[in-house]
């Protein structure tokens, strides 16, 4: 083919057409080594019958780098929450506010306090309560505080609000021998302190049961402590299902100092109930907890307190920490936000494929939907599809600043603190994802031009300014289905980063 072109072309502009086409045929192999070596480590990590789909593309020149089983649509785990995230933000908007209120209603027989969710996933959130110095017993206080303040010396009742959402707390495909774990909090339009509790045990004497602090206080609960204090640490809590009937088991033999934790069923109704305990305390009478009948119409009342969450902080909860709970809050709040009806894992469903169609066709149809979080493993995605949504992400000024600030970091935060830390010339925006036999990372390299770049550049004999070089973004996404001993997830994680650093090799190379 040169050979013909050098033939036809003599010259300037045939030598300089010769050069184009040399270096057009040499990207072209660079390409195609940059997939035959990730083919290679696949090969080469022995993955038995796990199935995988692994995909990447330069986004600012849509240049597909690497290809491997594309279009097989597999489990996302937790990187469904790069679809529920980015659809989040894109209906919602990135300045929105979720608003929790607490109002005043006179009523015939005296007041009501109405406490109105907004399916804010923050509420009472310890890490965050713990970066502005305050406790969850801060936060209770403030609202007792606010009822002192109106001046209120009895109450005739308290209403939980929390018709934002439906009332199916738990998705039918998520496991049900794990709803105590903290990763499959129930999902509720008022939302407290993750929808946990906090046990905090401390050894006492030897075969006695431990002391146990739980966080928040709850007085009235239920709890069998079947604990003893050993010489070993294998303390943890059960709820029965459908209650909030507490069981300690197991040994303690030093102090916790980072919290065993278990939902709590009917978020709404507990804090409810947390709120009139504390109100008694202060000598401030609360009649009987109840929520509102669904088609029950509020009077608007006196609003009294307010706490209002931004949804990028929201977004990074759900991305950087990888809480289901606020993915699932924001799957079912754009469910209300699109249809106006109660937040749900159908309507949530309904705008996620609502905004599938509109960033890629046709093709978004491909994508199977059961929950937000990826705790089901109902959900299908390509890593194909996956890296056409994060281009099509990057390009769109409106989701892009929020949603890439919540992601992970190689090296530096969240989930991928202890991933991907030294040796790369780019810098890693991810999201990690693991269930039972499922294991992904998707997201982002981006190589930013060194300051030094634009001053090596060539200028022409008229002196012409030096062209900067552009920052360079791949999209990437790995997915890994099915994988059982002797493969393990760190395995699985290491293949990740090494075909992350094929990537990374490529792009600092080709500049």
């Amino acid at each position: 083919m040169l050979r013909m072109l050098t033939d036809r072309c003599r010259g300037s502009f045939g030598r300089a057409l010769m050069t184009a086409a040399v270096l057009l045929a040499q990207v072209v192999l660079v390409r195609a080594d940059v997939d035959t070596q990730a083919r290679a480590l696949v090969r080469s990590t022995d993955l038995r019958q796990t199935q995988y789909s692994l995909f990447a593309r330069e986004v600012l020149t849509s240049d597909d780098l690497m290809g491997v089983e594309a279009d097989e649509a597999l489990a996302p785990a937790s990187n469904m929450k790069v679809l529920t995230s980015t659809a989040a933000i894109r209906f919602l908007g990135a300045d929105f506010m979720f608003r929790t209120d607490l109002r005043l209603i006179d009523g015939e027989h005296g007041q009501t306090l109405a406490i109105i969710g907004d399916g804010d996933p923050s509420l009472g959130d310890p890490k965050l309560l713990e970066q502005h110095g305050m406790s969850v017993e801060d936060l209770i206080q403030s609202w007792v505080k606010a009822v002192r303040d109106a001046g209120v010396k009895k109450l005739d009742a308290i209403l939980v609000d929390d018709r934002v959402f439906d009332d199916a707390f738990i998705h039918a495909s998520w496991p049900t021998d794990q709803l105590h774990y903290w990763y499959c909090a129930e999902v509720a339009g008022l939302t407290f302190h993750d929808n946990c509790l906090d046990i905090y045990p401390r050894p006492t004497s030897s075969r006695l049961a431990p002391e146990l602090r739980i966080s928040p206080d709850v007085p009235f609960l239920r709890v069998s402590n079947r604990g003893v204090t050993g010489n070993s640490d294998s303390f943890w809590v059960s709820r029965d299902p459908g209650t909030n009937d507490l069981t300690f088991r197991g040994t303690v033999q030093n102090a916790r100092v980072k919290p065993v934790s278990v939902t709590i069923h009917d978020p709404s109704m507990l804090l409810g109930r947390i709120i009139q305990d504390r109100l008694k305390r202060v000598g401030i009478e609360a009649g009987q907890v109840d929520r509102p009948k669904q088609d029950q119409t509020l009077a608007p009342g006196r609003l009294i307190h307010q706490i209002k969450t931004a949804l990028p902080l929201v977004v990074a909860r759900c991305n950087k920490d990888s809480q289901n709970l606020f993915a699932e809050c924001l799957f079912k709040r754009m469910g209300r936000k699109v249809t106006g009806a109660p937040g749900s894992w159908e309507n949530g469903a309904a705008a996620l494929r609502m905004f599938l169609h509109e960033k890629l066709g046709a093709r978004g149809a491909s994508v199977v939907i059961a929950d937000g979080s990826g705790m089901s493993r109902d959900n299908r995605v390509s890593a194909r599809l996956m890296v056409d949504l994060l281009s099509a992400v990057w390009l769109d000024p409106k989701i892009q600043p929020t949603f890439l600030q919540s992601l992970s970091i190689g090296g530096e935060d969240g989930t991928l603190q202890l991933r991907l830390r030294k040796g790369l010339k780019g810098k890693v925006y991810g999201k990690s994802g693991y269930i039972d036999g499922v294991s992904a990372l998707s997201g982002y390299l981006v190589l930013e031009p060194d300051d030094d770049d634009a001053a090596t550049q060539p200028n022409s004999a008229a002196s012409k300014p030096a062209t900067r070089p552009t920052t360079r973004v791949v999209a990437f996404s790995f997915l890994f289905n099915g994988f059982k001993p002797p493969i393990y997830a760190g395995t699985l994680k290491q293949l990740q980063d090494k075909l992350v650093r094929l990537l990374d090799q490529e792009i600092a190379s080709d500049r």
